[in-house]
């Protein structure tokens, strides 16, 4: 935020998150949502793996097992690990989930444009876009634009292993007096 000369105010507005939350973050007195990250990077226009600090961009990164951010669980023990993302033009994640029988997962849509590539390692995934129920299990792959509300559960009875990628295009441009080109205007 600072790098950016957003005051916590314009930060709040930008990203749909009230003041006193993005206070409480940056104080690390809370842990937030994967939602309200989310929310965060598309406002600050940079790609999650960076708002979490997955490391600095270079030709080739490694990325070591201990640097690995969870950033959802369930009381079942079901989680997602964002395990590497890229913050070049497109911004690509790369997240490892694994949802207990009874876990879902419901996420909010993204920017216009975002897509998902799902591959479901072991289980059977019940996804669903925009009020649209689909199915795959062991071995099928999914890709979907996730512009829309959406929802990864585990309906069965053993666990559910899933590799997914997440696509986002870069934010539109514009430039307005004053404003940074890079965070869309003023």
């Amino acid at each position: 935020r600072a790098e950016r000369g957003l005051t916590l105010d314009e930060l709040a507005k930008r990203a749909g998150v009230s003041r006193s939350m993005l206070i409480q973050i940056e104080q690390k007195r809370v842990n937030p949502t994967l939602a309200i990250l989310v929310r965060l990077a598309q406002a600050l226009d940079v790609g999650l793996a960076e708002l979490v600090e997955l490391g600095r961009q270079r030709r080739v990164r490694v990325i070591s097992r201990n640097d690995v951010v969870q950033l959802w669980s369930s009381p079942g023990g079901g989680s997602g690990r964002l395990l590497v993302g890229s913050d070049q033009l497109d911004h690509i994640e790369f997240w490892d989930w694994r949802l207990e029988p009874g876990d879902v997962n419901e996420a909010e849509a993204h920017v216009m444009g975002t897509a998902e590539i799902l591959h479901v390692l072991d289980g059977d995934l019940a996804l669903e876009v925009d009020g649209e129920s689909h199915a795959a299990t062991s071995g099928e792959s999914v890709v979907f634009s996730a512009d829309a509300d959406h929802s990864y559960g585990n309906h069965g009875t053993r666990p559910l292993h899933v590799f997914m990628i997440v696509i986002t295009p870069p934010a539109v441009k514009t430039v307005t007096p004053g404003g940074d080109p890079r965070l869309g205007g003023a």
